[in-house]
């Protein structure tokens, strides 16, 4: 009997776009999660704190590391 839920390999990205909004204990761990899930193909992060941004950046958290929550926002298929 077929299953109703779609197959969907755990390799395919269900986002295009992801952006996560704050990158403390919880942004931080989707950001890893998403990462290692293969999530989402392109992850946007944002804090308020510039040493928190250059953090994210320096390992390698999200592929892009903005100023602002709109910049983050903008084109995302999920925002957290």
């Amino acid at each position: 009997m077929p299953s109703a839920r779609p197959s969907v390999s755990p390799r395919a990205p269900i986002f295009n776009r992801l952006a996560l909004i704050g990158m403390g204990l919880i942004g931080s761990s989707i950001a890893r999660a998403a990462r290692a899930q293969g999530t989402a193909r392109f992850i946007v992060a944002t804090a308020r704190s510039a040493a928190t941004r250059r953090r994210v950046a320096e390992l390698g958290l999200a592929d892009q590391v903005v100023e602002t929550n709109a910049a983050a926002a903008e084109g995302a298929d999920l925002v957290i």
